[in-house]
């Protein structure tokens, strides 16, 4: 290896260190007995991420964020995320983010409200959790969505996503990339097979 490759390879380490920093991290809990928990999920991204308090000014919020931690989505915002019904400053947050791309994490499923609901009422949950996972929400442990264990997401901070690299990641995983990041096909399709959610970064 040349000195001007290794010069060229420190200098696109750096950038991509730079990129990585420049994310806008905040996370929102329900509950705040899950604060340190969502925290810490919303830290692996790039090491820093701002917690919401309960009142804040969303509509300057979603300008600032790139990626958004929930601790949980409570069974009532579920039918109002799905529809994109807009009705406090966490709905509006939210939705925003889902209607501008942006990446939004929920880290478990909702407390259950109903002693033993009948199976029409968690077949129409599921599909309110599938609805919002078809928009882009990576549940990243809900017994409803999957099976499964899943992993905390994960950043990919190269220019091209391909099998060799998506090999690296567990399988049930979510992996965000950059906005120029090239995916390959193969890539794509094996993501698919792995239960791995790609989320391109706005």
């Amino acid at each position: 290896m040349t000195l001007e490759e290794l010069i060229h390879i420190i200098v696109e380490a750096v950038e991509r260190m730079i990129k990585l920093s420049k994310i806008k991290v905040v996370a929102y809990t329900f509950d705040q007995a899950n604060t340190r928990e969502t925290l810490d999920a919303a830290e692996t991204i790039n090491g820093s991420a701002q917690l919401l308090p309960p009142s804040y000014d969303s509509y300057r919020m979603h300008d600032l964020a790139d990626i958004l931690f929930l601790d949980y989505v409570p069974i009532e915002y579920l039918p109002k995320l799905a529809l994109c019904i807009i009705d406090d400053s966490i709905s509006r947050l939210i939705c925003t983010m889902i209607s501008e791309g942006k990446s939004v994490y929920v880290l478990k499923k909702a407390p259950e409200k109903f002693g033993n609901p009948p199976a029409a009422l968690n077949a129409l949950l599921d599909t309110y959790y599938s609805l919002l996972k078809s928009y882009g929400v990576i549940f990243l442990n809900s017994e409803s969505i999957s099976e499964s264990p899943v992993s905390k997401p994960s950043s990919f901070v190269g220019n091209v996503l391909s099998l060799k690299e998506l090999q690296n990641y567990p399988a049930n995983n979510g992996i965000i990339v950059g906005p120029n990041c090239v995916i390959t096909t193969l890539a794509l399709e094996t993501a698919k097979k792995m239960n791995v959610t790609i989320t391109r970064q706005s």
